[in-house]
């Protein structure tokens, strides 16, 4: 499932050092963990917002895209089976 979370800055920082990165793909990657990751970390308010729904997914142009969890309603009803 495609999304952008806190597990996902190790191999996207590692990617680059291993295969490389351009200059704007590093100053995208460090916008990113500077002005979205940290602040999820941390626990700070950071736009755009995201409702239950939602993740942040890492595009390939290098910006972030809120998106809906289209995975959501069948999690939620698997959720509900094992918890029975």
């Amino acid at each position: 499932m495609p999304g952008q979370t806190h597990g996902a800055d190790l191999f996207l920082w590692w990617a680059g050092k291993r295969f490389g990165a351009t200059e704007t793909e590093w100053a995208d990657l460090k916008s990113w963990i500077n002005d979205t990751l940290a602040k999820l970390v941390y626990g700070q308010a950071f736009s755009p917002e995201l409702g239950l729904k939602e993740y942040l997914l890492f595009g390939p142009d290098g910006k972030s895209a809120v998106v809906e969890d289209q995975y959501w309603d069948h999690l939620m009803s698997v959720i509900d089976a094992v918890s029975k």
